[in-house]
């Protein structure tokens, strides 16, 4: 079984604690389950309403924690709305 996922791409340095706009080449993307391919990806379509906030990188344990929230539509015009987007990585 294949679960939703989300997927931030962030092309410059990052702050800890402190909330980070998207700039025009950083993406955030959400992809779910759906019949139809071409309707499985939502992109972020609004630049007010992304962004993401680091709080803990734990270099020893390698992991990064934090949130984020975004809107997003697919091609097929469906949109979403993340205002609770939580994170916990390991690198």
């Amino acid at each position: 079984m294949v679960l939703p996922r989300s997927y931030i791409y962030i092309f410059r340095g990052l702050s800890l604690k402190e909330r980070i706009p998207f700039g025009i080449n950083d993406h955030i993307e959400y992809t779910k389950l759906a019949e139809d391919q071409s309707c499985r990806l939502h992109r972020a379509d609004n630049s007010n309403h992304r962004f993401l906030y680091i709080s803990r990188i734990d270099s020893t344990s390698r992991i990064i924690e934090g949130y984020y929230e975004f809107e997003g539509v697919n091609d097929c015009q469906d949109t979403i709305q993340i205002k609770d987007g939580y994170f916990k990585v390991s690198f």
